[in-house]
């Protein structure tokens, strides 16, 4: 008897990549936000708590809802940076854009001691 796989369901999936391209394209305030409350804040924060859990890379002075409000909003305003045109991922884009702020934050730490 064969065993059976896990099914794995990505938290951030085309739809979520259209959702990318419809708030990048939108220029009505209002629909943007609900872009980006309906289908892009649940997905950008389990992204960024799945970064801060897998790299170790929080910053020890600050706390959890401390760096998660701020990789958000950094990651809100390089948002507008993703070209969706070069055939890029926004997963990956956002993914490296949240591990460079934690570094940031993370070298920040280490010259303030």
């Amino acid at each position: 008897m064969a065993k059976r796989g896990r099914k794995r369901k990505n938290y951030f999936g085309p739809e979520h990549e259209d959702a990318v391209v419809r708030y990048l394209n939108c220029e009505d305030y209002d629909e943007r936000n609900k872009i980006y409350n309906n289908w892009l804040r649940k997905v950008f924060v389990k992204m960024i708590e799945s970064i801060m859990r897998k790299n170790k890379l929080k910053p020890v002075t600050m706390s959890h809802e401390q760096v998660l409000t701020d990789t958000l909003s950094h990651l809100c305003n390089k948002m507008n940076k993703f070209d969706p045109s070069t055939n890029k991922k926004a997963y990956s884009y956002f993914t490296v854009i949240c591990k460079n702020h934690f570094l940031a934050l993370k070298i920040k730490e280490v010259a303030e001691k």
